[in-house]
């Protein structure tokens, strides 16, 4: 089965596409995923850190999404120059910082997101680019994750790799 066919059967099995998805093009295998994932979407705009709680904010959304309810605590800063988060999630303890200027996502928060996500039973399959957005779609199953995962750095990455 080709990449492509894999992937859209892995989505619409998982329910995040509808079965009568017809495939156009790579775009817009994305947005049809967006708009079709309800609950199980997780996304955020890129530009999105205004103060101190936004990092916390979005770790909230995350737990929100997988609603496995892990979180036990949380907080998280911004001063204009460094980032921080510190979360426990089932009992342990997850901190971080790290330099940031401006509104801006850090690339380190999507690293702790998925430190922090190691904590929880599924896992989030993260989807192409689209602007400045990152969007991902939690699935309970972390295998199905890695297959579809696979599937998705052979459609839309290989040129890179």
């Amino acid at each position: 089965m080709k990449d492509l066919d894999k992937l859209i059967k892995i989505l619409q099995d998982e329910k995040v596409l509808p079965v009568t998805y017809k495939h156009e093009s790579e775009d817009g295998l994305v947005h049809a995923v967006i708009e079709s994932a309800g609950d199980k979407l997780y996304g955020f705009d890129g530009e999105c850190i205004y103060g101190g709680d936004s990092y916390a904010e979005l770790i909230r959304e995350f737990d929100a999404v997988t609603r496995e309810n892990r979180i036990d605590d949380i907080s998280s800063s911004f001063d204009g120059e460094e980032a921080g988060i510190e979360v426990t999630v089932s009992g342990k303890v997850i901190s971080q910082k790290w330099p940031q200027e401006g509104d801006w996502v850090g690339d380190e928060f999507h690293e702790l997101l998925f430190e922090i996500e190691k904590e929880y039973s599924g896992s989030l399959l993260c989807l192409p680019d689209l602007d400045q957005c990152f969007y991902g779609v939690y699935f309970k199953s972390k295998e199905k994750v890695s297959e579809a995962g696979e599937c998705i750095k052979n459609i839309y990455y290989a040129d890179y790799i």
